[in-house]
């Protein structure tokens, strides 16, 4: 398959370069120095699943992947906006899109309402993977997979396609039928990891071992669980006590790409993870105290003063 990845950090590196290994051709539309370190170097993954160090084809000129059949559209939440338009410019006529941003049903809504809903698939990746240089990503131990759904109508014979070689590619997928409702449970999952390890200034594991971190990341869990069903969302009754089940076993050095990037100063997904949650469930009227504290603590740092953590 021919594949263009768009936003070539944790998620969308290490997608295209699984692909890339198995013998799909993959080009990564990039800019700056991860744009020189890919077509200088290639893309390097250290991983518990097999380490990668390959060439591959990289671009800063979106009009050199129109001919891709699938595009990954793995930008953050934060530069969504701006990155539009260059997908756009990079979608052929029978071309389809995978989007791959945290935030919930907001970022899929966004980039189905510029290039059509037909055109749109819903995706969350379950694994953490990190850019820790220019175009050399780390892995960590734990799910390497991501969940997938049509944005409009059934599953289709594309995704399908798509499940099957990504497989193949050491890529775990699951095919959903409610991507809405998969799309939420991923951003009440991300709320809790990044809100508790971000605010804390601690890995997973620290958090979750004392009974006030765990409870910090129940509540932040639960808070955004309950804007989903008061927005019509179908979350399971034992959605919560499932995914507290998840938090508690991913590995005790995990540390949230929000947690990442506050650290070394980076622009980060803040406003679209927990600022999210604030605005949404002021719109349907569900408290969020603990998540609006969250953000109220690091707004600050997001804003760019380095959090008194960043070095550790």
């Amino acid at each position: 398959m021919r594949v263009a990845v768009l936003g070539a950090g944790g998620v969308g590196g290490y997608l295209g370069a699984r692909l890339a290994a198995a013998g799909h051709q993959v080009t990564f539309v990039a800019r700056g120095r991860n744009l020189v370190a890919l077509q200088a170097n290639g893309i390097v993954v250290r991983s518990h699943r097999g380490d990668l160090a390959l060439p591959v084809d990289a671009t800063d000129d979106p009009t050199k992947a129109t001919d891709a059949q699938l595009v990954l559209f793995a930008v953050k939440g934060h530069g969504l906006t701006a990155a539009l338009p260059t997908l756009q410019a990079m979608l052929g006529p029978e071309a389809w899109v995978i989007a791959l941003q945290n935030g919930g049903v907001a970022p899929t809504e966004q980039v189905a309402a510029v290039v059509g809903a037909q055109r749109v698939v819903g995706g969350g990746a379950y694994f953490s993977c990190h850019l820790r240089a220019p175009g050399v990503l780390e892995h960590h131990p734990g799910p390497a997979g991501v969940a997938l759904g049509e944005w409009t109508g059934p599953l289709s014979p594309r995704l399908q396609e798509f499940a099957d070689l990504a497989t193949a590619a050491n890529i775990d997928v699951e095919l959903v039928e409610d991507v809405r409702a998969m799309l939420w449970g991923k951003f009440a999952f991300i709320s809790a990891l990044s809100g508790g390890t971000a605010s804390t200034g601690r890995p997973i594991g620290d958090v979750r071992a004392t009974e006030s971190g765990a409870r910090l990341l129940a509540a932040l869990l639960g808070e955004a669980a309950a804007v989903a069903r008061a927005e019509g969302v179908g979350l399971p009754a034992d959605f919560e006590s499932n995914t507290l089940g998840l938090v508690h076993s991913l590995d005790g050095g995990m540390r949230s790409s929000l947690y990442e990037d506050l650290a070394h100063g980076r622009p980060c997904e803040l406003e679209a993870l927990h600022g999210e949650v604030v605005r949404r469930a002021a719109r349907v009227g569900v408290p969020v105290p603990v998540t609006a504290t969250v953000l109220a603590v690091l707004e600050p740092w997001a804003a760019g003063a380095r959090p008194t953590w960043s070095s550790t």
